[in-house]
């Protein structure tokens, strides 16, 4: 999961959209994705699905298990220095800050089994995907204390989300997180064709351009989910769309901020290096070049962190 941190403009809310109150497990039933104009090739749903799969597994050295810890935490640090540093466009219409803090609120609400309260936080969040990212909070809480019904109807209301939104962004990102909450529940084909149906709906985005900013941001959702190998997979479907990006400075430049970006955020720093290159715009360009630097040092800089506790931890 993510970890929002410092960053990001706060921006104008908008109403809270209203809608009919159903039963969340009749809604759980009921809600359906956008329809597909074509169905997906089943060869690349499976591929995400193994990916998802190997994502969610424990890692079998010490090794591997210090380079996960090592991406989970800069993925957390690089999203908030994307945001903060304008590569990328801000997550929410809330701050960053105002997101992390009603997730603190939501996680010490259920610390004190008090539920029901954290309705009123989510009412309050004017966004269909920030809401659902706090549902994913309780759901995935839920199923850590063995509530397994009631994990259920915490994700029949993130289907609900899904079926009350119509604005094809917001959808793509739901299915990302309904994608994680499969994961949660063992569901891995389930996973995957949540995944594989929210890059379709980027897909169907009329300008190449926000295919290729939804797919980048699609990507980094699942790096912050810590699905690394997913989030590789995601960003490779868009940088095969920025080939076919119109000649000019823009939205080139912009596209290809964006996918460097992703690729540092996994610590995949040669080919965030590579896509560098590609970034026409000096002060893009420039800004882009400090963003990696950085980021790679901070990432040598937490694995070194790391080291040194499991060898003073060490019997």
């Amino acid at each position: 999961m993510e970890k929002a941190q410092d960053m990001g403009a706060k921006l104008e809310n908008m109403p809270i959209t209203s809608g009919g109150s159903t039963d969340p497990i009749e809604a759980m039933e009921t809600a359906k994705p956008p329809a597909e104009p074509t169905k997906a090739p089943q060869q690349h749903e499976t591929k995400i699905t193994e990916a998802l799969k190997t994502d969610t597994q424990e890692p079998t050295t010490p090794e591997a298990t210090t380079e996960k810890k090592v991406k989970t935490e800069v993925s957390q640090t690089a999203i908030a220095e994307m945001e903060g540093q304008q590569l990328t466009p801000t997550r929410f219409q809330i701050s960053q800050d105002e997101h992390t803090e009603n997730r603190r609120r939501i996680q010490q609400l259920l610390k004190l089994d008090e539920v029901d309260l954290t309705d009123t936080i989510i009412a309050q969040t004017p966004e269909a995907y920030p809401r659902t990212l706090l549902l994913l909070d309780i759901a995935e809480w839920q199923l850590q204390q063995q509530q397994v019904d009631n994990a259920r109807k915490t994700i029949a209301r993130i289907q609900q989300e899904l079926s009350q939104t119509q604005d094809p962004t917001q959808q793509a990102l739901i299915l990302g997180a309904i994608s994680k909450t499969h994961l949660l529940m063992d569901e891995w084909e389930l996973a995957g064709q949540s995944l594989q149906q929210a890059l379709v709906t980027a897909e169907k985005l009329p300008q190449l351009a926000d295919q290729v900013k939804l797919l980048t941001r699609l990507a980094n959702e699942q790096a912050l989910f810590g699905n690394q190998i997913a989030a590789r997979q995601v960003l490779e479907s868009a940088l095969k769309l920025s080939a076919t990006l119109p000649e000019g400075i823009e939205p080139r430049s912009s596209s290809f901020v964006q996918l460097a970006s992703g690729y540092a955020m996994l610590t995949d720093f040669a080919e965030a290096n590579k896509l560098l290159g590609k970034v026409e715009d000096p002060a893009k360009r420039q800004k882009l070049a400090e963003f990696i630097d950085k980021l790679q040092h901070r990432v040598e800089q937490v694995r070194a962190e790391y080291l040194q506790t499991a060898q003073t931890t060490a019997p």
